[in-house]
């Protein structure tokens, strides 16, 4: 099989994307793979992302290629899972915690945040409309959703609360009266 070949059957095998890094795990050299980008016409999205001429770029699908660690949460997890009718009006994503999230944000998208232990916590993968796989949250946890805690600009998992509703924050909501803590005593 000719590397052009091969190039083609991955493409195929991929759902029209080709990540330079698989290509070069296959034995094709990097000068190589430029060539051929010009001779199937392929598409740069992202950085050491192509997809064939032929498709559509599927979005949420680019960015679970660009970043390991991003998961589809909140709306757009309940549009993946097709709990919701229309598209949400921006795309939720939920992170690690130390995860540099300024280019999600510079999209528009709405980024929440969380703890290593709690990231995946119910991730699961699902189809997008274009076919391609991405992560995101099961359906029970999008249904239940997260949690906001607006002090501290991040949210705690439902399944969490079940657990250790001792641990829960207490914060208060701006433009509500204090409430205090469990025990009834202000803080």
């Amino acid at each position: 099989m000719t590397k052009s070949a091969l190039v083609e059957r991955m493409l195929l095998e991929n759902n029209g994307y080709l990540l330079t890094s698989q290509v070069v795990d296959a034995g094709i050299s990097k000068t190589y793979f430029k060539e051929i980008i010009g001779k199937l016409q392929l598409e740069k999205v992202a950085k050491g992302i192509y997809i064939s001429p032929d498709i559509w770029p599927d979005e949420l699908y680019i960015d679970c290629l660009v970043s390991k660690t991003i998961i589809f949460s909140h709306e757009t997890a309940l549009y993946l899972h097709e709990l919701m009718e229309r598209e949400p009006a921006a795309v939720w994503v939920t992170v690690p915690r130390t995860y540099n999230a300024t280019a999600l944000r510079k999209k528009g998208y709405r980024v929440s945040s969380v703890t290593n232990d709690l990231l995946d916590l119910g991730k699961t993968k699902v189809k997008t409309n274009y076919g391609n796989d991405v992560r995101v949250y099961d359906m029970d946890l999008s249904k239940a959703g997260h949690i906001p805690v607006p002090s501290q600009n991040t949210c705690v998992s439902v399944a969490r609360l079940n657990r250790r509703p001792s641990k829960l924050p207490i914060v208060s909501v701006p433009g509500e009266p204090d409430i205090g803590n469990a025990s009834g005593h202000k803080s």
